[in-house]
């Protein structure tokens, strides 16, 4: 049985109007997302500012950790044990 015009009309009028209706949300979203930015303009105190300790010096290398910690062949056995139970032993060969 053939819907009638005035049906397929009425379908159409109520499609174009969510798509109206949630395009226009979206605009109001993506407007609403770039006004906000030129006015979140407020500069923060640094209480470290200037602070060798934290920053390191200015245009100068990175500084390393002196602190050198030994390797712990226990946890390195256990991480081989549960590659070989995971993976089989095409893996374990690799991490020795």
């Amino acid at each position: 049985m053939p819907i009638s015009l005035k049906r397929t009309f009425q379908i159409t009028l109520l499609l174009m109007e969510r798509i109206i209706y949630f395009v226009g949300i979206a605009i109001m979203f993506f407007i609403a997302t770039q006004c906000g930015s030129r006015y979140n303009t407020i500069e923060f105190k640094d209480k470290n500012k200037g602070d060798e300790r934290i920053y390191g010096e200015a245009g100068g290398p990175a500084r390393q950790s002196k602190v050198s910690y030994p390797e712990d062949t226990v946890q390195k056995r256990k991480a081989i044990e549960i590659r070989e139970k995971l993976y089989g032993d095409q893996n374990t060969k690799k991490a020795m």
